[in-house]
């Protein structure tokens, strides 16, 4: 996904901007705490800690998709940000955290 946004945000209008920095900071944010979901639960099953890196990856995602609505990037990111909600949302639900309004 965070190279399908990079491609997608150099050929749209957000090329060369702050936003795109955020953007990406933000999917590499995302990517972090997906990685640490599932090394924390899969190293020590400790939930408090888990749900911790699910609401940090969540409120990463929320910056993103906010951008591919309001933008709408190429095909080729739709369908991969498409991919990712799902997952986001069974994570969330998985550690109560509140439903994910895209």
């Amino acid at each position: 996904m965070k190279r399908t946004l990079k491609r997608a945000l150099n050929r749209s209008g957000l090329n060369h901007t702050a936003r795109e920095d955020e953007l990406n900071r933000n999917a590499d944010r995302l990517e972090e705490q997906m990685d640490k979901v599932g090394g924390s639960w899969n190293k020590d099953h400790n939930m408090s800690k888990t749900c911790q890196h699910v609401a940090g990856a969540i409120a990463a995602a929320l910056d993103i998709n906010r951008t591919m609505i309001n933008w709408r990037l190429d095909a080729d990111a739709e369908q991969a940000w498409a991919a990712v909600r799902p997952g986001l949302n069974r994570l969330a639900k998985t550690f109560s955290l509140p439903h994910i309004r895209w």
